[in-house]
Order: C-alpha cells, then structure tokens, then sequence
C-alpha cells in the first residue's frame, strides 16, 4: 500500500474514534488527547504527500489534508484558545510559568491557523493533470507545517497539559467537560470521519435518489 494510502486510512480510522459525549464528562482531556492524536496522523499524511511531490500526489489524499486543514483544524485552535486555556488560567493565575506557557501556545495558534488555511489552497491548486506545478514551494510548506506541529504537540502534551490537570479540581473538570461538549457542538456540522470516508457511487437506490424522477437520476 502507498504510505499515502496508509497515512489517510490512518487518518480517517482516527477520526472514527472520537470520545463520545459520556467519556468526555469522564475525563475531558480525552478530547484534547484525541485531537492531537489527529493532528499527529494529518502530519503523517502531509509528510506522505511532501514525499511523493511534485507528480505523484493522489487526488485523495490532497483532498483530505486540505479538509482536514480547513474544518478540523481552526476547530481545535478555537478549543483551546477559547475554552481550554481561559478555564485552565483561572485556578492557575498565580503560576508564571502556567501564564508563558499559555501565552507561548496562544501565540503558535495565531501562526498556525494562517498556515492551515495557506497550506489547504495550496494543497487544492492543481492543475488539469493533477500535478503541482510550484512542488517545490509546496514541498516548503508541507515540511515547514508539519514539523512545527509535531513541535508544538509535543510541548502541549509535556509541559502545558500536566499542569492542567495538577491545576483542576473535580468540579473544574466538570465545567471543562460541559463547555467542551457544548463547543462540539457549536463547530460539528458534520463529523470529521463523514467528511474524509470517500463516498460510494450511487446505486439510484437511496432514499434521495426514491423521491426523484427516472429521468433526474440518470
């Protein structure tokens, strides 16, 4: 198999087990450590898809990075930036070193959330052939993003989110959970896993294609 094609079924398999909403209540850092598991998967993928610039990229492994990118992503930044580090500053406010680290991440967001969105036009600016005409400058990008988010989990997962949960009382927890589930709730129109599993040619048989004419399904 292609790396790829492993990398985006390693993907999707992810995004297939998201924490469901009880787990969540649980331990709401469930969600965070699935979010970074995907990021970490989107990486492989991005670091595939740099590998087999500039003619060998598939249509859909550039499809679901780029998706990946512009749904997902700025989701999880708000998460944080919104809800995570407001409600982890609070009980923490007198640690210095809890304030840099949230400021440090804080401000790795703002750069992020711009790369995302130039790396998914990127990724979608191919030409008639599938092929990326500027490959080397998006090879640039690829490398350029990945590794820094590799970077940054790594620093989340290390520093910023032990201090979390040494900070968080139960009860505190529990308003983490709500106000994670609720946030989910807000950004989810779709779940990632819906948007990234490659849809099935339809048969005329489904519900949509029963209320339509003959005529209109073919």
């Amino acid at each position: 198999m292609p790396p790829q094609h492993k990398h985006l079924e390693a993907l999707i398999a992810c995004a297939a087990k998201a924490p469901n909403a009880e787990a969540i209540r649980l331990d709401p850092f469930q969600l965070i450590a699935f979010e970074h598991a995907l990021q970490e998967r989107l990486c492989d993928l991005l670091e595939a898809i740099a590998d087999a610039l500039p003619n060998q990229v598939t249509r859909e492994s550039a499809e679901a990075a780029a998706t990946t990118l512009r749904t997902y992503f700025p989701a999880h930044l708000r998460l944080e930036n919104e809800i995570l580090f407001p409600a982890l500053a609070a009980p923490c406010r007198a640690d210095r070193s809890v304030r840099e680290a949230i400021n440090l991440s804080r401000a790795e967001h703002d750069a992020d959330e711009a790369s995302a969105l130039e790396l998914a036009e990127a990724l979608a600016n191919r030409d008639e052939e599938g092929r990326y005409r500027a490959a080397e400058a998006l090879g640039y990008l690829l490398r350029s993003f990945f590794e820094s988010q590799r970077r940054h989990i790594a620093w989340e997962e290390t520093v910023v989110f032990p201090m979390a949960r040494s900070c968080f009382t139960p009860a505190a927890k529990a308003d983490l959970a709500s106000a994670l589930l609720r946030h989910r709730m807000r950004c989810e129109c779709l779940p990632l896993v819906s948007l990234l599993t490659p849809k099935k040619p339809c048969d005329g048989k489904c519900a949509e294609c029963a209320d339509k004419p003959a005529s209109a399904i073919a």
